[in-house]
């Protein structure tokens, strides 16, 4: 839905790309070599068409940002821009997810749990917006989990900071949550 361009960047080569628009543009690529990767050959930002309500210009949904939580949860950043996907009217980004879902013959629908992950505003907000659209077309929605108990805070906590894949997972659920995928996933999906 967004691009994440300003989301952390694990230390690394990349590192440097935290909090320059130049984020946006290597995630874009990453996005990229995921989907041929995985032999995806459509793909949509919301607000770009397919992904665009009809008689609407494209727009960009930017990432609203977060914080870290004193319980280990993301929170809101409180400078989220006016253009930041949580700023967004929310029937403006369902109608986007449904033009897109319409377009390409959604069957089942694909997207992060009810917490986001671990809480990020945007993550929860896509999880509401393709939970609804999913309920609205009557259509399957399974939801990404992390582990036998996604809510367990100790757990959490110790993934946040100690799980290799970390860095891989907003990624990996952005990619599945703007797919709208056909065939039944494997666990750990919860339907």
């Amino acid at each position: 839905m967004t691009r994440g361009e300003r989301g952390e960047v694990v230390p690394g080569p990349f590192s440097a790309l935290q909090g320059t628009p130049g984020l946006a543009a290597h995630r874009e690529t990453e996005l990229a070599a995921a989907l041929f990767m995985l032999g995806v050959q459509d793909h949509a930002f919301l607000g770009n068409p397919p992904a665009r309500a009809a008689g609407l210009d494209a727009k960009v949904y930017e990432d609203s940002g977060m914080e870290w939580g004193s319980d280990g949860w993301a929170t809101a950043a409180a400078d989220a821009p006016d253009t930041a996907l949580t700023r967004a009217p929310a029937v403006e980004a369902l109608n986007d997810l449904l033009a897109l879902a319409d377009e390409w013959g959604a069957e089942a629908i694909v997207s992060y749990g009810a917490r986001g992950g671990y809480g990020h505003p945007d993550h929860v907000f896509a999880h509401r917006a393709a939970r609804a659209v999913a309920h609205g077309l009557e259509l399957p929605f399974w939801e990404i989990v992390a582990g036998a108990d996604a809510g367990a805070g100790a757990a959490r906590d110790r993934q946040r900071r100690s799980c290799p894949d970390q860095a891989l997972m907003p990624m990996a659920l952005m990619l599945l949550t703007q797919m709208l995928l056909t065939p039944p996933l494997p666990t750990p999906l919860r339907r």
